[in-house]
């Protein structure tokens, strides 16, 4: 019993495995006791030791009367509170609606970024430099003809500029002239190199990992990997790749280095040598998203269809906990569908557009037509009910790049 009590979410633990966590120590803290009375026990150990004070707060005034909807409470308030919190940073300049999101290309590293309502959307920090609303309809959202000469392309980067320093001007913020880059092709930004291109790998950053000596000991391998995690969105199957280092991590003392180490080694570091240009998305390009999963990670690349070819725009990977490699191979490749979309949440998945969703999985398919669903599949379900997916099947001779 004492070990229920004292058993707190941890920050970055997922609330459905702290649920199971604390309906296997509360049947264990009453033996023989009533299926009833370790239901009341387990939800109410559950609500009072969420780490979240708000999402504690809401899950209590719901009154689960059971885990499963105690749980289902608790990720609905989560997402509700993240949402509340990120609302706060869209605050509109202008009660004018503008129009929906566009790119400016061939003016460099520069996006505007709005949606209907003229609030700014979130946008991952390497695939923008700067963020703003517009305030007219059809202002700064023009794209630069391909045909134009030199002189004309400078001219129409030089009204964009312009433009966007009088909205930083009537937001009342200062820009450092120091930091700040004009009639640049490529901007160095945050370890990234952006371009008109796509979003390449800070050649001067990566360098270290070629000149990165064999590690010694569980904290150099733990330096090792944290270094090369901040480039994970650049390697295809990192977590498969990596995965023999990650379980060095928890070794105390001096560590077994393997064969297969050295390989999972050497191969981050040519992985991370010569990383790949990923692409900027592209708001009216319909997302392309492959999914799937092994025995020990899940996987997923993201790409849109664009200029005759399918671009890169990053790639996902996680290896998977003890108990999520007991999964059968059906409930692998749906959470691998489930956390992507959470990965990529920030592109704006859920804003109603198709998503093709392709998997070498046939189950998948049938996803929507699971009757009756409960526990763990019933949660899953109701995360993906905000997406308009278009699931396909292929096989896995041609789905390679998600592995």
């Amino acid at each position: 019993m004492d070990r229920l009590k004292s058993r707190r979410q941890r920050p970055d633990e997922d609330i459905a495995t702290f649920g199971q966590e604390i309906r296997t120590l509360a049947r264990k803290s009453l033996p023989g006791a009533s299926k009833e009375c370790v239901e009341i026990l387990a939800v109410s150990q559950f609500m009072e030791n969420l780490y979240n004070d708000r999402v504690r707060e809401l899950v209590m005034l719901a009154a689960p009367k059971t885990l499963e909807t105690a749980t289902s409470t608790a990720l609905q308030s989560e997402s509700a509170v993240l949402r509340a919190r990120t609302a706060n940073f869209r605050k509109p300049v202008h009660p004018t609606p503008v129009q929906p999101l566009r790119l400016i290309r061939e003016s460099p590293a520069i996006c505007w970024r709005c949606d209907s309502e003229g609030h700014t959307m979130r946008e991952c920090p390497t695939r923008k430099l700067i963020c703003w609303r517009c305030d007219q309809p059809g202002h700064g959202i023009r794209e630069c003809p391909s045909r134009k000469s030199g002189n004309e392309k400078q001219s129409w980067h030089l009204n964009d500029v312009r433009e966007a320093l009088m909205v930083v001007r009537e937001a009342g913020l200062k820009l450092n002239p120091k930091k700040c880059d004009f009639f640049k092709t490529k901007v160095n930004y945050l370890g990234h190199v952006i371009s008109a291109e796509g979003v390449a790998a800070d050649p001067e950053k990566t360098k270290t990992v070629s000149e990165w000596p064999t590690p010694t000991s569980a904290k150099e391998v733990k330096s090792f990997l944290g270094f090369c995690s901040y480039y994970r969105p650049f390697v295809r199957g990192f977590a498969n790749i990596a995965a023999p280092l990650y379980r060095l991590q928890d070794s105390k003392g001096k560590i077994q280095w393997s064969k297969e180490c050295e390989v999972a080694f050497a191969s981050l570091k040519s992985a991370l040598t010569s990383p790949p240009v990923l692409s900027h998305p592209v708001p009216d390009s319909t997302y392309v998203l492959d999914v799937d999963a092994s025995h020990s990670a899940v996987g997923a690349t993201l790409s849109q269809v664009h200029g005759g070819g399918e671009k890169v725009v990053a790639y996902y990977s996680k290896c998977l906990s003890k108990h999520e490699r007991n999964y059968c191979v059906t409930r692998k490749e749906l959470l691998s569908l489930v956390r992507a979309l959470r990965h990529f949440d920030s592109y704006g998945l859920d804003n109603g557009e198709p998503v093709i969703v392709r998997t070498d999985h046939a189950s998948l398919i049938w996803l929507r037509n699971f009757k009756n669903p409960d526990g763990q599949l019933a949660r899953w379900l109701e995360l993906l009910a905000p997406y308009n997916l278009k699931i396909n099947h292929r096989p896995g001779k041609t789905h390679q790049n998600a592995d």
